[in-house]
């Protein structure tokens, strides 16, 4: 697309962007240096059939480390980069629930804070809470019980801040209606409130 639009070619491009990342990074040292807490992830490019691990230290907020891939010897590269002593420095490493990125990550650090993403955490209780909802759903014994669990679905993902009187009033009926679903919703709450989500 941009060399579409300023009707250059793909390489020049190229070249323009190689020249400004070296001008951006020219007296910043080596970005390995001092690494306390780091996050990794990874990216998709090329309608997300192709990655790339980045890794940031959270201390600067600075990319300090990229590779093409998203296995756990692309991670292990990073490590081999880093060295034992800078490896000895982390004190903890932030990854969403990846096990190849986990396993790099104990491999090579089995020392440092292991922090998994709370988006990635909050996901899973979510999940958890809508595989209750439909067991439950499965376990009503009547239709209009199964119809009533089934419109519950949207209440129960709604952050609170965002509820509308309709929501609010279906969650109330629920609470008469099902305590393990509500438990289960309750439970949600609480977990998002402690990991900072409310």
């Amino acid at each position: 697309m941009v060399s579409k639009f300023l009707r250059v070619s793909w390489r020049t491009v190229g070249a323009i962007i190689s020249r400004v990342v070296v001008r951006k990074l020219d007296g910043l040292g080596d970005r390995l240096d001092g690494l306390k807490h780091i996050g990794i992830d990874e990216l998709s490019y090329r309608r997300h059939h192709e990655y790339v691990t980045v890794v940031v230290d959270h201390e600067h907020g600075v990319v300090v480390w990229s590779s093409r891939g998203k296995s756990a010897a692309t991670l292990r590269r990073f490590f081999e980069d880093l060295g034992e002593e800078r490896c000895a420095a982390l004190e903890s490493v932030t990854i969403d629930l990846s096990r190849a990125y986990i396993a790099a990550v104990t491999e090579a650090v089995p020392h440092a804070r292991l922090i998994f993403d709370r988006f990635h955490v909050q996901r899973l209780v979510q999940d958890a809470l809508d595989e209750t909802r439909r067991a439950e759903v499965r376990a009503a014994e009547t239709e209009d019980g199964k119809r009533a669990l089934k419109g519950t679905r949207y209440a129960l993902l709604k952050s609170p801040w965002n509820l509308t009187d309709a929501v609010h009033q279906t969650l109330a009926e629920l609470e008469q209606a099902n305590q393990t679903i509500f438990r289960g919703h309750m439970l949600k709450e609480s977990f998002a409130a402690i990991l900072g989500g409310r």
